[in-house]
């Protein structure tokens, strides 16, 4: 539970640095989707999605509520990093 505890965390940095005050049960299930979704990833055994592409919707959301500099050419690779640097600047 220890990589539970650290993303739960980062988290509550990101909404304190975003003025935004979650319920506690919804920073809960964030943390869990976040924990589930990296354990799916790695069963994968790193299978790769296409990410010479733009950045996701969802990406540019959260570049954009993180206050992280993007532009139109970022690419979904750059995304992933962008968006994972930032959360495991809080973990460090």
């Amino acid at each position: 539970m220890d990589k539970l505890d650290t993303i739960l965390k980062a988290l509550k940095v990101i909404c304190k640095e975003n003025n935004v005050t979650p319920e506690n049960d919804m920073l809960l299930d964030c943390a869990v989707r976040i924990y589930i979704t990296e354990k799916i990833n790695k069963a994968r055994n790193g299978a790769t999605i296409p990410l010479d592409t733009g950045a996701t919707e969802k990406q540019k959301t959260a570049m954009t509520n993180m206050k992280l500099a993007f532009n139109d050419t970022t690419t979904k690779e750059e995304a992933k990093k962008i968006i994972s640097d930032k959360i495991n600047s809080f973990t460090q």
